[in-house]
């Protein structure tokens, strides 16, 4: 029977209800009239499930509600694993028991039968799937139950950065319970592994040191297992696995390949976090231009410096013309914001501007995305769906990050522009796409092109003008506009002291204008004096390569003897300074160097330090 599953975790405690939905029309809210009663900040009816004849519908109270991180406004249909969240609380909706991975040959799932490869390979088929993502974190959280003899499982996401204890449960895997039952995740343990980064193991808590530790002793916790999920040098989560009978232990012979399923659940945890991160950016950026501040910016700060001022008369000379554009620039730059202003100046600023962000789609989602499907083109597609070309009909449709694209989407997407319409998924009728591309990228396209990693006649087609934005540090006068613009946003007056003022102008910027933006919005707001010192800027000193100690590169400068080889010499130097004061990560230093790591590696390799 299908059930509608509400958790949250505070204080360290995760409350679960499951509640049947019996009955034809079943109200959610927070009154005791109400079907499903839920303690909420938002009073009334928050929503309400319906069931139709084979399917069922979620229909929006008065209060803003999300399917999966997309806002509804009207019914909406529903598919197992649905997550629905509201203001300050969220549900899970399934239709029917979350699907397992299975061992091949199709028989029953026992622990010895289950192995990683095959659940990483169902999990990879589940994600291919449109809204597949959460059944695929259900998946894999319970084959580790599974694989590990847990008895409890939970998979918890860290929300934002400032640590202290705030989760949210992305899943949860435990016996049927009564909808009253309160669980509880230990902190002992969960801090253990957070702040070790590595796996934490308790066989038998009798006699071990955390036995006496309070969040143990209300959670009954006989054996656990704790794995951070992390990918790079952020913590996305952990995963929790508990027993509690007595005796009965989490089986370390499995340790390994948990880990490794653990693995992936920290990749699907990044991912889903970069696509909350693009939503919350483009609110952002559509708040700017709705205000006029988005304009504001590129236009007072043309007035300061002359490579703003030349992009400026660029962007109102190509503006106007229906050529696609392409806007090449560092990560962080302002890509979106000029194209924009580009969408604005245009003869198409009354029709919408679309944004998509190549790189955080995954690229089996992303030609759903940009052409859009209908209704029963694969597994899941209960409903017909626009893609981003459609949507952007009339107006401008923009692509960051277009170098990402896969080469086996790159044709099609050659194709749509060529002939001026798409052909949705499972769908035999070309459709007629009216849209202004706008793409932009912070890779170099022409070694792109010459690689054979982007086609060449997309590029030709794409690239009727170029828009290139400097980075932030070949333009130092646009820095004191940019942070009084952003102590503007963050609502402070507060102002910069000329040491402040000295150290954002010596400073190397390598996450140009967002870096600024956030450097100057935490100083606003964390600093405790009148105005902003350079202490509360957060900002390292600069090295003195940066203050003219050119010899840390260059000596013997004289010895080469040619332009190439002198210029090779200075990239391995720069290259092995920025790997130093990247303490040896290659994944932070390729980003502060604005290359990928593929091209890191390269050059490390010619370097012999491959």
């Amino acid at each position: 029977m299908p059930q509608l599953i509400v958790t949250y975790v505070q204080g360290g405690c995760v409350n679960e209800q499951r509640y049947c939905l019996a009955k034809r029309m079943t109200s959610v809210g927070t009154e005791l009239s109400h079907d499903i009663v839920v303690d909420s900040v938002m009073k009334g009816v928050l929503f309400t499930v319906m069931q139709n004849t084979a399917s069922y519908e979620l229909v929006p109270g008065r209060v803003r509600v999300r399917i999966n991180g997309q806002g509804v406004s009207r019914a909406s249909g529903l598919s197992s694993c649905d997550r629905i969240e509201w203001e300050d609380g969220c549900a899970v909706f399934l239709d029917s028991s979350v699907p397992v991975a299975e061992a091949s040959g199709g028989g029953g799932r026992t622990s010895s039968s289950l192995k990683p490869l095959e659940v990483l390979q169902n999990i990879a088929s589940t994600l291919q799937s449109p809204g597949g993502a959460q059944t695929a974190i259900y998946q894999t959280l319970d084959a580790l139950v599974e694989m590990s003899g847990a008895e409890t499982g939970y998979l918890l996401s860290e929300m934002g950065s400032s640590g202290g204890g705030a989760w949210e449960m992305v899943a949860s895997h435990k016996p049927e319970v009564s909808s009253s039952r309160r669980e509880l995740v230990s902190n002992t343990i969960l801090k253990e592994a957070i702040e070790k980064r590595r796996p934490v193991y308790v066989e038998s808590i009798i006699g071990h040191p955390w036995s006496d530790a309070a969040s143990v002793i209300e959670a009954k916790i006989f054996s656990a297992a704790c794995f951070p999920l992390i990918v790079g040098e952020k913590v996305f989560g952990a995963v929790l696995l508990f027993t509690r009978t007595p005796g009965r232990a989490i089986r370390r012979d499995t340790l390994g390949d948990l880990s490794l399923l653990a693995a992936q659940s920290a990749l699907m945890l990044a991912s889903r976090a970069e696509l909350r991160f693009a939503r919350r950016e483009n609110a952002r950026l559509r708040e700017l231009v709705r205000s006029g501040d988005g304009s504001a910016l590129v236009y007072d700060v043309s007035r300061t410096d002359s490579a703003m001022a030349e992009l400026d008369r660029r962007i109102s000379k190509i503006a106007p013309t229906p050529l696609s554009v392409i806007i090449l620039g560092e990560t962080g730059s302002g890509k979106e914001i000029v194209a924009r202003e580009l969408h604005l100046r245009s003869g198409r600023s009354k029709g919408p501007f679309v944004a998509v962000n190549c790189a955080a789609i995954p690229a089996t989602l992303l030609e759903s995305t940009l052409f859009g499907y209908e209704r029963g083109a694969f597994t899941g597609a209960e409903r017909s769906q626009p893609g981003k070309f459609a949507l952007a009909s009339g107006g401008t449709l923009f692509l960051d990050e277009i170098g990402e694209i896969p080469p086996e989407l790159q044709s099609k997407l050659l194709r749509a522009l060529q002939e001026k319409q798409i052909e949705p998924l499972g769908s035999r009728r070309p459709v007629a796409i009216d849209a202004r591309i706008i793409a932009a990228t912070h890779k170099d396209i022409d070694a792109a092109v010459r690689d054979g990693g982007f086609r060449q006649d997309l590029y030709y087609r794409l690239n009727g003008a170029t828009v290139r934005i400097a980075p932030l540090r070949e333009r130092v006068a646009d820095i004191r506009p940019l942070a009084a613009h952003f102590l503007k946003l963050a609502g402070v007056n507060k102002d910069i002291s000329t040491d402040a003022f000295l150290l954002l102008e010596k400073h190397s910027w390598p996450g140009n204008v967002r870096e600024l933006e956030q450097v100057v919005t935490r100083a606003a707001l964390l600093g405790e004096g009148a105005g902003i010192s350079a202490d509360d800027l957060e900002l390292d000193a600069p090295v003195a390569a940066a203050s003219g100690d050119s010899g840390v590169f260059w000596e013997g400068m004289w010895d080469f003897g040619s332009l190439e080889e002198a210029q090779g010499a200075f990239t391995h130097g720069y290259v092995r300074r920025m790997l130093e004061r990247g303490g040896g990560n290659r994944t932070l230093t390729a980003r502060r160097l604005g290359i990928s790591e593929r091209t890191l590696y390269r050059l490390l390799s010619t370097m012999g330090e491959g």
